[in-house]
């Protein structure tokens, strides 16, 4: 995936399951066209893709682009900035599950360059961002919630911590 930036993203199977479905990945990023980092990811699911890997991708780290992911249109590979350093990070696909939706592993980048998960991270392993806001360094989530409902949590980054701010239900329209 060439992106706006110096990185360049390249996801290959290194496994697949008894079913014949990836289980085990390379993310290859490449840097002024040079194996910069390779990283080994394992999905918790993947869903079905052809052959090709033709995994769908979106980057909202450049101009401010409105998102438009959620929980029945969604991408695989999606680079932003999620800890507004100002530095590119990415999300890919962790599992796909009815209708919570598409749930992703988190990478970030450090001052080197070097893209390295995060457990603390309150997304991590769970849905993508409908907002972030850079100015007031906050994540909103949206997501359904039962049959009938849909939950909103806004999560804001404080000294380098992460603070649920809010979260309400409501009726789904």
């Amino acid at each position: 995936m060439n992106n706006l930036d110096e990185f360049n993203f390249f996801i290959s199977v290194l496994e697949k399951d008894q079913n014949n479905r990836p289980s085990s990945f390379k993310i290859e990023i490449i840097k002024n066209s040079k194996n910069f980092q390779n990283i080994t990811y394992n999905p918790s699911a993947w869903p079905v893709i052809k052959d090709s890997l033709a995994l769908t991708r979106a980057n909202y780290f450049a101009n401010d682009t409105i998102i438009n992911d959620g929980v029945e249109h969604f991408h695989d590979f999606i680079i932003a900035d999620f800890n507004f350093d100002g530095l590119e990070d990415f999300a890919i696909l962790y599992d796909f599950g009815g209708n919570g939706g598409p749930s992703y592993s988190y990478f970030f980048q450090n001052e080197k360059g070097e893209f390295l998960s995060n457990k603390e991270f309150p997304l991590n392993e769970g849905p993508f961002p409908k907002i972030i806001n850079k100015a007031d360094k906050t994540l909103v989530i949206k997501r359904p919630k039962g049959c009938c409902k849909t939950n909103t949590t806004v999560f804001q980054l404080q000294k380098n911590n992460w603070k649920i701010i809010s979260t309400t239900d409501e009726a789904m329209e």
